[in-house]
């Protein structure tokens, strides 16, 4: 029963402060304006199916806060991804399983 007391409260805080308003929306839009910068290179990601939509749509609004930079996204499969990692093809890699460290693997580190 004392759990749930404690539970409650950070409950409550956590969905009153996790809510949007609508003010915050506008504050975020203005400050996207403002955060076009510098930024130039190209980025390379590969790896899960499953991870794919939501990677591509985080890339696709990142090129467009910052024009300079290039994001490859490519959708492969975890094992494929963890092999363009080590191999240097990409320079992150979208995993959808848990990732396991063998001795063979730490030879790349």
């Amino acid at each position: 029963m004392s759990c749930f007391k404690c539970i409650i409260p950070v409950l409550i805080l956590v969905l009153t402060t996790g809510c949007p308003s609508s003010n915050t929306e506008k504050i975020s839009v203005e400050s996207q304006k403002e955060v076009k910068g510098d930024l130039q290179g190209q980025i390379t990601i590969s790896g899960a199916y499953a991870l794919y939509p939501l990677i591509l749509k985080m890339s696709e609004d990142f090129m467009a806060l910052h024009p300079g930079v290039k994001i490859l996204v490519t959708k492969k499969g975890t094992g494929e991804g963890i092999t363009d990692l080590l191999g240097r093809k990409s320079q992150l890699v979208m995993i959808s399983r848990p990732l396991l460290m063998r001795k063979s693997m730490k030879a790349y580190g």
